[in-house]
């Protein structure tokens, strides 16, 4: 198979190679390819500039923009002015609403501490009535208190006798 080398086949002499026929031959310009090579180093040496120069301008509309959009920030009489007060008094409003919600979060778990503490505690006392040495005091209090009540009572009987057989 033949191979296609600069217009021409392989083995052809250069007197056969036709030159593209145009309506106007005037017009035609034939560069060499070291020509052909400067014209294309030039153009892509230009292309980059013409791309910073896009970039710049690029830049330069969106720092405009921001500039732009700082300013309209701060006004208060657009709506989206209006919106974002709206917004920040609500965020602000949920804050403290959050912020109570937490501090009486806060107490309940005080109060419940509290009396869970005081549970526990009675629970512990009443533990402690239950051990056999605690029930053997408050049993020997009491008969003590029972024997004082009779000692009294038997004393007032007394005093009523006397008194009684006197009328």
């Amino acid at each position: 198979m033949a191979t296609v080398q600069h217009g021409r086949r392989k083995g052809t002499p250069k007197a056969q190679a036709k030159a593209p026929e145009s309506k106007s031959k005037d017009k035609l310009l034939i560069l060499s390819s070291k020509e052909w090579q400067s014209i294309q180093d030039r153009k892509d040496k230009a292309l980059p500039a013409n791309i910073q120069l896009a970039l710049d301008m690029q830049k330069d509309r969106q720092e405009k923009h921001q500039k732009s959009v700082e300013q309209v920030s701060s006004w208060g009489n657009t709506i989206v002015g209006k919106r974002n007060k709206r917004l920040n008094a609500r965020r602000i409003r949920e804050e403290e609403e959050e912020k109570e919600r937490q501090k009486l979060d806060i107490e309940e778990a005080e109060i419940k501490a509290a009396e869970r503490r005081a549970a526990i505690e009675h629970a512990k006392k009443l533990q402690y009535y239950q051990t056999d040495r605690v029930k053997g005091f408050h049993g020997a209090l009491l008969l003590s208190e029972v024997i004082k009540e009779r000692e009294a009572q038997i004393e007032l009987k007394k005093k009523k006798v006397p008194t009684a057989t006197l009328r």
